[in-house]
């Protein structure tokens, strides 16, 4: 998994326009297999705020960060229903 892009505010369709969207691209596993009533992904360290998460374009996954969430670096962990867990780490600044 590693970070593609972020995105302007409000550019993405779904979550409130605020919200900070960033796009990964996860290679080896298909996204369309993790269920979509169980969180898509965690961060570490949690922000004050859940962020949103949604998976589109096959093997991107859409991390919707609150305006509320601190500058800083964190962790994306997702963990398959098999077991695997896929991370990276990524800077995030407002």
């Amino acid at each position: 998994m590693r970070l593609d892009a972020r995105l302007a505010p409000g550019n993405v369709a779904g979550p409130p326009a605020d919200f900070v969207p960033y796009r990964f691209i996860v290679s080896g596993y298909p996204l369309s297999s993790l269920s979509a009533h169980r969180a898509l992904g965690e961060l570490s360290p949690p922000p004050p705020q859940a962020p949103l998460f949604a998976v589109k374009e096959g093997n991107a996954l859409l991390v919707y960060l609150p305006p509320s969430t601190p500058a800083g670096t964190y962790t994306l962990t997702v963990l398959t229903p098999e077991g695997q867990v896929i991370s990276t780490r990524f800077s995030h600044s407002r």
